[in-house]
């Protein structure tokens, strides 16, 4: 409601929430599955594109919130917002389900 710059930083920020969350979710499914498949190992090893794709999630947010503030104008506030929208979005969702006693 405040500008359509506002709209598009929390639309960016979203998507990059996201974009963040998915990244996250193959990192640790690889991370279950190099350990299932190891079982019985002292040590087991992580593939190193894994330690590079967490690398990544916090570098492409970095790149692509800096360039949206830089050179589209858009307010870092609205970016953030986006951001942790989703987190807020899950505990929203979590409070729901114990006070209405549905889980």
């Amino acid at each position: 409601m405040a500008s359509w710059r506002t709209g598009a930083g929390f639309a960016v920020g979203t998507v990059l929430g996201w974009l963040n969350f998915l990244w996250l979710d193959r990192g640790i499914g690889a991370i279950v599955s190099a350990a299932l498949v190891q079982q019985g190992l002292p040590q087991p090893q992580v593939p190193r594109r894994v330690y590079y794709a967490f690398a990544g999630r916090y570098a492409l947010i970095g790149v692509v919130a800096y360039g949206t503030v830089r050179f589209l104008d858009l307010p870092v506030l609205a970016i953030l917002g986006g951001l942790l929208f989703l987190g807020a979005a899950a505990a929203a969702e979590s409070l729901y389900e114990v006070f209405t006693g549905s889980i």
